[in-house]
């Protein structure tokens, strides 16, 4: 599976949502995050991979912060609910490689998402966490840090 750089215009599709009705697209998810979750781990730098950076157009995410050893963490239909506060930090991209930009994110953000079990969470998040899920997110919507002012 090759992470898609810019200038490539597929980064910038807005991902539509998975029907978690279906079977089969549960058998695609798990296939999809399996793949995902290799290839970001073969990037040794990677915190966050997003589906529409491996070219698929789906709202779906994974992560892993790598705080407390390997924790895989997967989005999928995330919605952010609320924003607070406000935080600048530099960030980097697996799409942008090379680049760095200082980003504006919320400090704490509730969302609701369903996980790898297709669970629906509904939690309030913060830290490190917090920004890689809205960097994440934004990739689902087509934004990327070089978007961002």
């Amino acid at each position: 599976m090759k992470i898609l750089t810019v200038p490539n215009p597929q980064l910038n599709v807005v991902a539509q949502p998975y029907d978690l009705n279906d079977e089969k697209t549960h058998k695609e998810i798990i296939k999809l995050v399996k793949e995902m979750t290799q290839t970001m781990l073969s990037t040794k730098t990677g915190v966050g991979l997003a589906a529409p950076q491996v070219g698929v157009a789906k709202r779906l995410f994974i992560i892993d912060t790598k705080q407390k050893g390997f924790n895989l963490m997967v989005f999928i239909n995330p919605e952010i609910i609320k924003r607070r506060g406000i935080t600048v930090q530099k960030e980097g991209c697996l799409s942008v490689p090379g680049e760095t930009r200082h980003v504006k994110r919320a400090e704490k953000i509730r969302l609701r998402y369903y996980d790898q079990n297709f669970e629906m969470h509904n939690c309030m998040v913060d830290g490190i966490l917090a920004r890689v899920v809205q960097h994440e997110y934004d990739h689902l919507d087509g934004i990327l840090i070089t978007d961002k002012k």
